[in-house]
This record gives C-alpha cells, structure tokens and sequence, in this order.
C-alpha cells in the first residue's frame, strides 16, 4: 500500500492570494490528517483483534460440540465389558 505523506510546502501553493499565512494553515491541515490517520491505525487494530477474538470463540465452541457429539456416540452397549 502506498505511503501517503502531507508537506506543507507541498500543500501551500494551493491557497489563495487572500491567504495571510498559508504555510501555517497548510500546518495545520497536515496535522490534522496525521492525527486522523494515527486513529485509523488504532481502530484497525481494535478491529484485527476484535475479529481474532471472535474466531477462538468460534473454534472454542466447535471443539465443545464435537466433545458433546462423541460423548453422546458413546453408549453401554458399545464397551468391551
């Protein structure tokens, strides 16, 4: 995936002539798309683990009812003795 990189030089040019500052503002919305990208990052990881969770909790309750159907195959009648 590519790298996405914010540069205020680079998004400087694009404010108008009325702009009194334009390399601060460009500062300031590099920053904000740095922050909103850290809280993507976090949120994909609260996702990733979520899901991992959630399939143990699957595989956990296949192997109870696998337990359950041998335990129910098992009868009297089919011992040795």
């Amino acid at each position: 995936m590519a790298s996405l990189s914010c540069s205020p030089a680079d998004l400087a040019q694009f404010f108008g002539p009325n702009t009194t500052n334009p390399t601060a503002a460009a500062s300031y919305l590099c920053d904000q798309f740095t922050a909103v990208s850290n809280k993507f990052v976090d949120t994909n990881y609260a996702i990733d683990t979520t899901y991992l969770l959630f399939s143990a909790y699957l595989v956990f309750s296949m192997q109870l009812g696998f337990a359950m159907l041998c335990a129910g195959s098992v009868r009297a009648k089919n011992t040795i003795f």
